[in-house]
């Protein structure tokens, strides 16, 4: 069982009160990056999409945006999906400082080498923002 699953009196699951696990798209050029942030996602039981450099922009049902704001096809995805992408939490990653990148959507910014308890509490912080998430449960970290 999940950290985000509903039980009853702390049985099993009430039928069709399962929640899926928060779906986290990660539009990052740098295929190390990815990974790493993919790698986290999943020891935090969160489901990550990767978009990949060179994808057809399509926004899938997520619950949070993991991009880098330098990066020109992560900007060009935001922009193309405002509408959608306006209702969805917004959390940067980068190299790069925050001044001066780039007017900020972002619930959260953060500059690499990040600590895991910084990443852990960014995305629970966005994850609270986000429309279907509101009240679930916090994260538990997987190791």
């Amino acid at each position: 069982m999940t950290s985000r699953e509903s039980k009853i009196d702390g049985g099993e699951p009430a039928a069709g009160t399962e929640r899926r696990a928060a779906r986290v798209l990660i539009a990052q050029p740098n295929e190390d990056v990815r990974e790493l942030l993919a790698e986290h996602c999943r020891r935090l039981e969160l489901e990550p999409l990767v978009h990949e450099p060179g994808s057809n922009g399509q926004l899938p049902d997520v619950d949070l945006i993991v991009a880098e704001p330098a990066s020109p096809q992560a900007r060009r995805l935001l922009a193309a999906h405002r509408d959608k992408a306006s209702a969805i939490p917004i959390m940067f990653v980068s190299i790069y400082p925050p001044a001066g990148v780039l007017r900020s959507p972002a619930v959260a910014y953060l500059v690499m080498p990040y600590s895991w308890e910084r990443f852990e509490q960014a995305v629970s912080g966005a994850l609270a923002r986000s429309p279907r998430d509101r009240g679930a449960p916090p994260l538990r970290l997987r190791l």
